[in-house]
């Protein structure tokens, strides 16, 4: 009795995980693949005000000749957004990665809107989520100056590892001063962590700033 009972519960769970894998694959396919968000950092200088207006996913960016762009998105994290927040945003496509998906974040933006800042939260906090599943193979690639260099390329499988490997790269990773960031990342920098056991892929790129030269100031190989 207590074997058919073991094998009636696999069965059932067999198909529970084909039922949600396909719903999970229709919402994907409801929401779209390719998805834009934006999140709001703070004023450079306490009690300026940076006259950005947000109305739900759209966000509204006065400029120095008093026009307007106004900008849409699928969602806007505004200033007072958590981290955790971030990452719960995120988080659809590291579940997807693990369900033998490949999936794929790009931070992209001015220099020092805190794009490595984001990236690295969300990496630490998704640890809990991928190790839950088994091993992954980190490879980790800089380009810089027309050239990829390879910053790491290991198995890591607890989050100790994965937070050791972080300050390893960041340590590798070649930065610069502007005058908009004292730390400016001045190479892109692209994480693929690869499950070991199955399929799934997930891919996070950190880019370079975009920046106005004559506001940031760089100049030589900063530049």
């Amino acid at each position: 009795i207590l074997e058919e009972d073991l094998s009636r519960n696999k069965m059932q769970l067999k198909r529970a995980l084909e039922v949600s894998d396909k719903l999970y694959k229709e919402l994907w396919s409801l929401r779209g693949k390719i998805r834009t968000y934006c999140r709001i950092r703070p004023p450079r200088k306490t009690g300026s005000a940076n006259g950005i207006r947000i109305f739900k996913d759209v966000v509204v960016v006065p400029t120095r000749s008093n026009d307007i762009y106004v900008c849409a998105f699928d969602r806007v994290f505004p200033i007072t957004s958590q981290e955790q927040t971030i990452y719960d945003g995120m988080r659809m496509y590291i579940e997807s990665a693990i369900l033998n998906e490949n999936s794929c974040i790009i931070a992209y933006g001015q220099s020092g809107t805190g794009k490595t800042r984001t990236v690295r939260n969300i990496i630490r906090r998704a640890a809990k989520d991928l190790f839950s599943c088994g091993q992954w193979r980190l490879l980790v690639r800089e380009v810089y100056m027309d050239k990829i260099n390879v910053l790491y390329d290991q198995t890591i499988d607890t989050a100790e590892k994965l937070a050791e490997a972080q300050t390893e790269i960041e340590k590798e990773r070649s930065v610069g001063t502007t005058e908009l960031n004292a730390k400016s990342s001045r190479s892109h920098l692209i994480y693929s962590f690869t499950n070991l056991a199955q399929a799934g892929s997930l891919t996070l790129a950190d880019l370079a700033g975009n920046e106005r030269v004559a506001r940031s100031g760089a100049k030589g190989k900063t530049l």
